[in-house]
């Protein structure tokens, strides 16, 4: 399968993230896209604590684009609570992050974001 040149040519976005895990395990990944170019087929993925793919686990969307100054949510509720779980944020056109929970939010499993920035 051979990749649109226009696909090849997309030029670097940059992306915000954040990640909530909320009180009942529930994982939030906000996105925002600060860049003045398209942010395309953003995904995000959910690890445990060990490294490995939590799955199945449905997000409430996924490879999904940003276009310049859009923000999402990503919802997603495992079915064990995860609350050291680390998410990778990644894209066609922008560089790949891992947001992880803050120790605080782990030890009392109470809301807060983690926060990166990531791309050009």
């Amino acid at each position: 399968m051979k990749t649109s040149p226009a696909l090849r040519q997309l030029p670097k976005a940059r992306v915000e993230s954040s990640l909530e895990v909320e009180a009942d395990g529930a994982l939030r990944v906000h996105l925002h896209n600060p860049s003045s170019t398209l942010a395309f087929q953003v995904a995000v993925t959910a690890l445990g604590k060990d490294g490995s793919d939590i799955s199945p686990l449905p997000w409430s969307d996924n490879y999904i684009e940003l276009l310049p100054g859009e923000s999402r949510t990503l919802l997603a509720r495992p079915l064990n609570a995860e609350p050291e779980a680390s998410i990778v944020v990644s894209g066609w056109n922008i560089a790949s992050t891992t947001l992880k929970p803050h120790p605080r939010e782990t030890a009392s499993r109470e809301p807060g974001p983690a926060r990166a920035s990531h791309g050009k």
